[in-house]
């Protein structure tokens, strides 16, 4: 299977976030799936390669072009998927990706997960969404979700286009069980 993680690209993180990636590719070495993202060699993308390197898991890293000019691209993954720019990166994040997992992220990653969501809602996508809520990351994003649903600008059934998980090995159970159902 292709795991796509969405994450930061930011190395000024507090080092309990770093923790997560070395998990999370044992996890993927385990099971013999492939570890897709956007391959940049920063943050927690850069980590993530970096451990797939070491430990022998396949990595495909989707960028747009533009990153080559700015020197970010990873060389350490096994394939690099060059876009034409940030929307066609995300297509070919959803084309390739058997689920989604949200790592603590800024912007980017919020961009993304909420592309993958309203996809997800308007059935345009089926993989399922896992949110890891690391060190309780997304805890007042969650509180906001709710707030959506609960004031009526969201759909009730739009609550159950995510699961939300506190670690590593509570996701990859819920992977497990979706790879048995395939």
């Amino acid at each position: 299977m292709n795991i796509c993680f969405f994450c930061s690209s930011s190395e000024s993180l507090n080092k309990i976030y770093y923790t997560i990636a070395e998990e999370i590719v044992f996890e993927l070495r385990k099971r013999h799936w492939t570890l897709v993202s956007g391959g940049t060699k920063l943050g927690l993308m850069r980590l993530l390669v970096e451990n797939a390197a070491k430990m022998g898991v396949k990595s495909i890293g989707v960028m747009p072009s533009f990153f080559a000019d700015k020197g970010i691209l990873n060389f350490q993954n096994n394939k690099l998927i060059l876009t034409k720019d940030l929307m066609e990166r995300k297509k070919k994040l959803l084309e390739i990706s058997d689920a989604f997992v949200i790592l603590p992220g800024g912007y980017g990653t919020l961009d993304e997960m909420f592309e993958v969501l309203t996809l997800k809602s308007l059935n345009f996508v089926n993989q399922p969404v896992y949110i890891l809520n690391h060190n309780n990351f997304y805890d007042e994003l969650l509180v906001f979700l709710d707030k959506i649903v609960a004031q009526n600008f969201s759909r009730t059934e739009n609550e159950n286009l995510f699961t939300v998980f506190d670690n590593v090995e509570s996701i990859f159970k819920q992977l497990d069980n979706l790879k048995s159902k395939k």
